[in-house]
């Protein structure tokens, strides 16, 4: 099987899971719409809802609405996102009689003349004129149907409560705010409450998940320039991978030279004890612990800057782990190719650097880019010492935002866009290495 037909068939296998993913969420996710319900299955809605407000106070002069609710339903029809919107007549005929009833009763209030009663005479003329504002007529509405699960619910509001009770509740909510005493006092004794309802989530499950992706998008990284906190982060964690890298890969390879110099002659042996003492510690401890002790103990008294201390930390750390890759690189080189070099009149270093090292380098860049990726993710750690880099800065929106998903989502993907690139490159590398060694056999 060729390149090309792989290339298709993980095109087509991607192709079909992200159907059956989409088909499944669009399955399982909800948003479906029960029937529409007939204008005697709407007057039915109406009359429970309207039964089912709060209604007035039950104090005193309170005793408002006997309810008695006429409803008539002139059509049923859509409205906007998924509701429905029902054409009624609604009217209170009751509402005039206990109107007038309380009419006579503020008036014996009023006429009492009492002086005790002076704020009582005062407090019945007020009622007695809110009473008669009261609209005794027919009133025409727009009630709003809103699908919940497979049921049709009311969207109450102000208008549908106006309804009810004859223009009353607008009177009565119209003081909610007031500081007149008066006034307080009549909302004490006629307070008309009704509440609000919301209307319900009618839109599909996809629609409900996209347009929350998209709000906790613009929370974690549109709203006060968020973004900039995740680019800095970016540019600070690649300064440390690429410096970090640079100093690992000189410090291993004069490690490694070193060992296998000491292998094969017996020399250096001075240095040899002092890299093996390096290797035990550096790769016998974690490298967060190693972070800490440089900042907090070694270079503490000279308050280094914190990305130059993730540098050192992790070239150092890095160091000894390439150390070990590029001496088994050497290792692996057959012991004439040294022996070669030395009959051509080469010395050992010049036969090191221009014979064995280009070998040794060919053979363990696959572990040296594993290392460069291993390089990459470590330094999310750098956080333990206050330092803002890209961890760091997902960590900040998502303490700022109290939303974790996007920012620590987010974070991941861009290490596993730098990984992937970093990847891409050294794989690019070494086929262009492969060419050059089948160039070299064909001569």
């Amino acid at each position: 099987m060729n390149k090309k037909s792989k290339k298709k068939i993980i095109i087509v296998a991607a192709a079909v899971i992200l159907i059956a993913v989409v088909g499944c969420i669009a399955i399982f996710a909800g948003g479906g719409t029960p029937p529409a319900p007939t204008e005697a299955e709407a007057k039915e809605l109406l009359y429970n809802a309207a039964a089912g407000l709060p209604g007035v106070g039950a104090k005193e002069t309170a005793a408002l609405f006997d309810g008695e609710v006429e409803i008539k339903v002139s059509s049923v029809v859509d409205g906007d996102n998924g509701t429905l919107d029902v054409q009624a007549e609604i009217s209170s005929p009751g509402l005039g009689a206990v109107i007038a009833q309380k009419e006579a009763e503020l008036a014996e209030l009023r006429d009492s003349g009492a002086k005790s009663d002076e704020m009582k005479s005062e407090l019945a003329g007020l009622l007695s004129l809110w009473f008669k504002e009261a609209e005794l007529q027919k009133i025409d509405v727009t009630v709003t149907l809103a699908a919940a699960g497979d049921k049709w619910t009311v969207h109450t509001d102000l208008a549908f409560a106006d309804a009810c009770w004859g223009g009353l509740a607008s009177l009565s909510d119209g003081l909610k705010d007031s500081s007149d005493p008066l006034e307080k006092r009549i909302r004490s004794l006629c307070e008309i409450k009704f509440d609000e309802g919301e209307l319900p989530d009618t839109r599909s499950g996809i629609a409900r998940w996209w347009d929350d992706i998209k709000a906790q998008f613009k929370l974690s990284f549109i709203d006060e320039g968020r973004w900039q906190m995740i680019l800095r982060g970016l540019g600070t964690t690649l300064a440390i991978t690429l410096f970090a890298a640079l100093m690992g890969v000189v410090l291993g390879f004069l490690v490694a030279v070193v060992r296998v110099t000491h292998d094969r002659t017996g020399k250096l042996g001075v240095l040899n004890g002092i890299c093996k003492v390096y290797l035990t510690v550096i790769r016998g401890t974690p490298v967060l612990i190693q972070l800490m002790i440089i900042y907090f103990v070694i270079l503490a008294p000279v308050r280094a800057p914190k990305l130059l201390v993730a540098i050192l930390a992790f070239g150092i750390n890095s160091g000894a782990y390439v150390a070990e890759i590029v001496r088994g690189g050497i290792m692996s080189i057959d012991i004439g190719q040294m022996e070669a070099g030395r009959s051509l009149g080469l010395n050992y270093r010049r036969t090191m650097v221009y014979i064995i090292l280009p070998q040794a380098l060919k053979a363990v860049l696959p572990a040296l880019g594993n290392e460069f990726i291993t390089l990459v993710k470590e330094t999310s750690v750098s956080a333990y010492i206050a330092l803002e880099d890209l961890t760091r800065a997902g960590d900040k929106i998502r303490g700022a935002t109290y939303t974790a998903f996007m920012p620590l989502v987010a974070v991941a993907l861009i290490y596993l866009a730098v990984v992937m690139l970093l990847t891409a490159l050294l794989g690019r590398l070494e086929r262009r290495l492969r060419k050059g060694d089948r160039g070299q056999g064909s001569l």
